[in-house]
């Protein structure tokens, strides 16, 4: 009716609220339609009917951690944004953040937000967006906060940097010990099997310095791998988690069974999986739960609701007494106990719902480390392991076959030959080193002013050196091919204008999360350059200086 220019498809859309029973799922969409029809008066009471009914089912819009929740809760039907400058705008704003403030991109929506109210001359609007923005990004679940998105993004660089790294090691060594292997060739001419194999890439010939170096740049390899398997890992559960723990509740049989089986056993487990239980009606399998967790403040707070649900008003108190002793800035509790509630959540429901117990959510930091397998550190330490912190994950780390693909042989393959190559690596460091007596060919001093890291003049740092140089260059080649190295991090940017009708004009507010930065970017690379020819030309003096006074004691 809308595309036939029917002046009549508001009042359709009206009358469609009017029949019962509907639920949020049907009056959120309308409200955002009715707004597109140009119908604020009728799209703001869609809104609060269907908002206040998603609350009244026991959802919490801090739960709507996921973009396609509220994508399906209110789809954005701007053709192009609105005027923010008017107050109908800023109730959109408003809307957007009371359904999902945490949800996935929500910090750099509101940091937009901040930037559009600045642009007016609204300060103190400013000033709130910018601190939802702050506790958002601190907060949000999609892919962890931010800060490990971008982490695995440098984990991966450092992946490829190692891998390059390695090759070109090998082969510049070879380069530089190939004259000797030529003289050695001639010298013992029946060498066995295990000799011959050692002089095809001069490994016999390396210094103790130059193995070491070698080691760790396998070693970057080895826990950059680990890192990532634990990340892809945890990806690959948030992805394969039902729709409904993105839009609001843990409530239902297929979220029950998923916390249950599919996420690993953990403290925060146990205490979305008890919320999941209290959620879906089940209070004493959720109270056995609670009383297993005395450290969250949100265990005893969803206690206390449990024992004022049975009667025991005195335990209920002393349980909501003991969550706000965790956390005296719990909301849920102060509403509970009573009390003048603080935070804009706590306050809201006291508003709509004056009297009846409140329930805190998880945190959802909390749901973060459960789905993810623990903290950024715990991840960390367990990629000490290498590929054998996930050997299934690695099908996802090089999209062998699709981010689901267990077992995948390519990925096999590859966790096999990294396997092989750390083995190697580590078997070198004992194995004696033979004398060299030939120098290395002319062309070698150009490689070494080329790849920092090569000069024998690094010792055994020239691994990690040679490891740097690849990584900046790759992040260089990015930045000019693609505008970020960080990948991973920057495919949330795109959804903004649909997704919270932020003008493009105002994406480049966060465009400084998806870039190093030019001191990272330009200046590092140009640094270490400069930092190897210094060095090389300081090596060669000194040699200089070693050459000049053994000549003058032997006249």
């Amino acid at each position: 009716m809308r595309e036939a220019k029917d002046s009549r498809a508001p009042g359709v859309l009206e009358d469609a609220l009017s029949i019962k029973p509907a639920d949020f799922t049907e009056t959120l969409p309308i409200a955002s339609l009715l707004e597109w029809l140009d119908e604020p008066g009728a799209a703001k009471r869609a809104f609060e009917a269907g908002y206040r009914d998603f609350l009244d089912g026991g959802s919490d819009p801090r739960l709507n951690l996921g973009l396609i929740g509220k994508v399906i809760l209110y789809p954005s039907k701007f053709s192009t944004p609105p005027d923010f400058s008017t107050e109908r705008g800023r109730d959109l704003m408003e809307r957007h953040y009371r359904l999902g403030p945490y949800a996935e991109s929500a910090d750099l929506a509101w940091r937009a937000y901040a930037r559009i109210m600045e642009g007016y001359g609204r300060a103190d609007d400013a000033r709130k967006w910018r601190a939802r923005s702050e506790e958002a990004s601190h907060t949000s679940i999609f892919l962890l906060p931010r800060k490990l998105a971008i982490f695995s993004d440098i984990a991966l660089l450092a992946i490829l940097a190692a891998v390059a790294s390695a090759a070109f090691y090998a082969i510049f060594l070879d380069i530089r010990y190939r004259p000797q292997r030529r003289a050695d060739a001639i010298a013992h001419p029946n060498r066995g099997l295990f000799a011959r194999f050692l002089a095809a890439f001069s490994f016999h010939h390396w210094s103790f310095a130059q193995r070491l170096a070698f080691f760790s740049i396998v070693l970057v390899a080895w826990v950059g791998l680990g890192i990532e398997a634990g990340f892809l890992r945890g990806v690959m559960r948030v992805a394969s988690a039902p729709l409904s723990l993105a839009m609001g509740s843990f409530a239902g049989p297929v979220a029950r069974d998923y916390l249950d089986h599919q996420v690993p056993a953990s403290p925060e487990r146990d205490l979305t999986l008890a919320f999941a239980q209290q959620q879906d009606g089940q209070p004493d399998k959720a109270e056995r739960l609670y009383r297993s967790l005395p450290g969250f403040a949100e265990s005893w707070n969803n206690l206390g609701v449990i024992l004022r649900g049975k009667g025991d008003e005195r335990g209920a108190k002393q349980a909501f007494e003991k969550a706000l002793q965790l956390n005296p800035e719990l909301g849920e509790a102060m509403v509970n106990l009573g009390q003048t509630p603080r935070g804009f959540w706590a306050e809201q429901y006291a508003r709509y719902f004056p009297g009846r117990p409140m329930l805190a959510p998880p945190e959802p930091q909390r749901v973060s480390h459960a789905l993810f397998g623990g903290s950024y550190g715990r991840i960390c330490l367990r990629g000490l392991a290498g590929p054998l912190t996930d050997w299934n994950s690695f099908g996802g780390v090089f999209f062998v076959s699709g981010m689901g693909s267990a077992n995948a042989p390519a990925a096999d393959i590859f966790t096999g030959l990294v396997l092989a190559v750390f083995v190697l690596a580590f078997a070198l460091l004992f194995i004696p080193s033979r004398p060299v007596t030939e120098a290395p060919p002319r062309a070698f001093a150009i490689l070494e002013v080329l790849f920092p890291g090569l000069a024998r003049a690094w010792s055994f740092l020239g691994g990690l050196v040679i490891v740097a140089w690849c990584y900046l260059l790759f992040q260089l080649f990015l930045m000019i091919k693609v505008g970020t190295p960080y990948i991973l991090t920057s495919i949330a940017e795109p959804g903004l204008t649909r997704t919270y009708n932020v003008p493009a004009g105002h994406l480049e507010s966060s465009a400084h999360l998806f870039r190093p930065g030019w001191t990272w970017t330009y200046l590092a690379p140009l640094a270490l350059f400069v930092l190897n020819l210094g060095l090389i030309e300081f090596s060669r003096r000194k040699v200089g200086q070693a050459e000049s006074g053994a000549s003058l004691k032997r006249n």
